[in-house]
């Protein structure tokens, strides 16, 4: 802090102008590390949502779910203008989105000589949580690398789920009839817990997926690439793989297996 009995002690003229100067320089410096701070990590009030029974969270965008009476949204950004973060409710779909990033995230180039190079518009340092309540969730769709988790157990009658890139998505429970699964390149997908009768299964890339805990009758697995299932059956499961997938069933269930190419392994839990 700057003294200022010191200062006014101090002749104008004297060679102490610069101990002054000094003082203002610090707390401009301070100022601008406050200013700074706000920006790199920022929270919006929740805000209440229009219905909707199917979200979608775009590239850098986190997402945690939870159920309760009113549909409200949450926002926290880190190194990334407020205005950029975009949320909106269509057609009973709640999407979460960044300007530029709706679907994948904009390249920006730049020349370098005779040399031309591309680069995401957004580095990997921004960050969006959005913090979501749902009534009923029928559907749910993540794109690029960040995490999904929903802290409730979901129940519907048919859920889809849909993950493209390298995303983490951890349920903790699902009661529903139906269940479809489609993940497109690394994701991690885990449901914990619940029961969904009839399982489909659709699988492209190196996915990691665990569903051994959710009881199912009737599973059906396609995987094409190298990627690793857990699942329960305790009818009957179907598979036709193509690669080196590497799929473990628990549960009672017929095995069926449909044109298997490549080093797939298929066994039973023990």
């Amino acid at each position: 802090m700057i003294d200022f009995k010191f200062i006014r002690s101090l002749d104008v003229t004297s060679i102490h102008i610069p101990l002054i100067m000094n003082n203002l320089r610090k707390i401009g410096t301070t100022l601008f590390f406050v200013l700074a701070t706000l920006l790199v990590r920022a929270q919006t009030p929740a805000q209440v949502l229009p219905s909707f029974d199917k979200v979608i969270a775009s590239p850098h965008v986190s997402i945690v779910l939870v159920a309760g009476e009113q549909e409200n949204i949450q926002l926290q950004y880190q190194n990334i203008e407020p205005e950029k973060v975009n949320y909106s409710v269509q057609n009973k779909t709640l999407s979460i989105y960044l300007d530029d990033a709706r679907i994948t995230v904009k390249n920006r180039k730049w020349k370098d000589g005779d040399m031309e190079f591309t680069r995401p518009i957004y580095d990997k340092s921004v960050k969006v949580t959005a913090y979501v309540t749902y009534r009923s969730l029928k559907a749910l769709q993540i794109r690029g690398e960040e995490e999904a988790t929903c802290q409730s157990d979901l129940r519907s009658d048919s859920f889809k789920l849909k993950v493209y890139g390298q995303a983490t998505v951890n349920l903790a429970g699902l009661t529903a009839n139906n269940l479809k699964v489609s993940l497109y390149g690394e994701n991690k997908v885990t449901i914990r817990s619940g029961k969904a009768a009839n399982q489909q299964y659709r699988i492209y890339g190196e996915n990691k997926l665990d569903t051994e805990s959710l009881i199912g009758e009737r599973v059906s697995v396609h995987s094409y690439g190298d990627s690793q299932l857990n699942v329960y059956a305790s009818n009957r499961i179907g598979v036709m793989a193509f690669g080196e997938s590497d799929i473990k069933y628990a549960g009672d269930g017929n095995l069926r297996k449909g044109l298997v190419i490549g080093e797939v392994t298929i066994r039973r839990a023990e």
